[in-house]
């Protein structure tokens, strides 16, 4: 059986069903004469939205907020810099930053597009960022997280920079990740901190179940 070039039927059933769950304006094409869209579409019969969507129904009462924030590299040709003595966190000038023109314009185009992109910092290491997305409900943070990075990469394009979002790209050199935080309107009312530490106390309880579940899915 031979895959089709996106990996999701093979070649002998490969026209598939594209439903659109999600759209924004593309502000990359838009002019004063013609409005264009970005759609996010879910491949008929994977299910993974359909799944995400029905557990989210589950926890409407608890009104679950997120936000991620999403860590990446430009790739460089001559490797990553070795020194990460955190000299780059949060820095500024030609002396250490890098891709300055499209970090900012990313964010432009993400808020002209509606995406709740709340910040963006450089990291420990030259060419390394990050955004921020949210907070917003689980399925908003996840359709505008997909389109912030479709929109990142788009513009690296321009500029001839390519992204990477792969969790450790470089080795002995800190990795990337897209950092979730997490709360509920019980944790943000008048002592939710009691809440908290009630949700601590469960996942105490059940670390080496959810470590097992991660270490499945990452392999």
């Amino acid at each position: 059986m031979r895959i089709s070039a996106s990996g999701q039927s093979d070649t002998k059933n490969s026209d598939l069903i594209l439903n659109p769950i999600y759209y924004t304006p593309n502000p990359m094409f838009n002019n004063s004469s013609n409005k264009y869209y970005v759609v996010l579409c879910e491949v008929e019969g994977t299910n993974e939205y359909t799944n995400l969507l029905e557990t989210y129904k589950k926890t409407l009462d608890k009104e679950p907020w997120f936000g991620i924030e999403q860590e990446y590299f430009f790739h460089s040709e001559s490797g990553c810099c070795a020194d990460h003595s955190n000299i780059y966190y949060c820095n500024v000038g030609n002396s250490k930053s890098t891709h300055r023109t499209i970090i900012n314009e990313h964010v432009s185009v993400c808020i002209d597009a509606g995406i709740k992109i709340c910040g963006i910092n450089s990291e420990v290491v030259p060419f390394q960022y990050e955004f921020q997305i949210g907070p917003l409900d689980p399925l908003e943070v996840c359709n505008q997280l997909w389109l912030a990075r479709y929109f990142l990469i788009s513009i690296a394009e321009k500029y001839d920079s390519k992204v990477i979002f792969h969790p450790k790209p470089y080795h002995k050199v800190n990795g990337s990740g897209a950092h979730t935080n997490y709360s509920t309107k019980k944790t943000r009312e008048d002592n939710g901190i009691v809440e908290i530490y009630k949700m601590i106390d469960k996942l105490s309880k059940n670390m080496m179940s959810i470590l097992r579940y991660m270490e499945n899915i990452m392999n």
